[in-house]
């Protein structure tokens, strides 16, 4: 039984990856129009986060459009589904952020 438990987890993984990054191509360019007016004030550790908290609800609606079509997975799946894209998209923003040149820092209080 755990061979097909391991052959399970491995399909599973592989279709999470694959719609992880289907969902994070659908998500960046809006994500990146909610954070660009905000994130070249900031620096890089700050903007992460910045976009990671403006991609988590463009995730979540990207991810019922996604797998409304998919119902048959696990909750831990999608679950991991949400993550893997939340990372791939604050990656994918970061680095057209940084490659611009254009990263400052706000003045402290």
């Amino acid at each position: 039984m755990k061979l097909l438990d391991a052959i399970r987890h491995r399909f599973h993984m592989r279709r999470a990856a694959r719609l992880a990054i289907e969902v994070a191509s659908r998500s960046e360019e809006q994500v990146w129009s909610r954070v660009r007016k905000f994130i070249f004030e900031m620096g890089p550790h700050e903007a992460r986060g910045y976009v990671r908290a403006r991609a988590t609800a463009v995730i979540r609606d990207q991810m019922h459009l996604t797998l409304t079509r998919r119902h048959n997975l696990p909750e831990r799946v999608v679950a991991l589904i949400a993550e893997l894209a939340c990372e791939r998209v604050v990656h994918l923003v970061l680095v057209d952020f940084l490659s611009s040149g254009k990263t400052g820092r706000r003045a402290a209080a």
